[in-house]
């Protein structure tokens, strides 16, 4: 199979348990993805205010063109599957 262009990003803060929740269930299943810290990065923060209306909310996470603002796990696996990212179980 042929790798994916499609880009998974994650936008949120070191301190947010949530983000290191999907930063590690997307390590854990094998899904690259590029972390952007609001706190450390302008124009990430811009983006996560831009996706949300004027407000800085976070984590969000962008599964190709799907901004997914604190997705439940279902969520972001049926977004990752849809786009044939997560590979499957078992």
């Amino acid at each position: 199979m042929a790798k994916s262009a499609t880009k998974v990003e994650i936008y949120g803060t070191d301190w947010c348990g949530l983000t290191q929740s999907f930063r590690d269930d997307l390590a854990a299943a094998d899904v690259p993805f590029e972390y952007h810290n609001i706190e450390r990065d302008r124009d990430a923060e811009g983006q996560v205010i831009e996706m949300n209306g004027g407000k800085r909310k976070f984590p969000m996470v962008v599964v190709g063109d799907t901004a997914l603002k604190n997705p439940a796990l279902a969520e972001l696996d049926a977004a990752l599957s849809d786009l044939g990212l997560l590979k499957e179980q078992g």
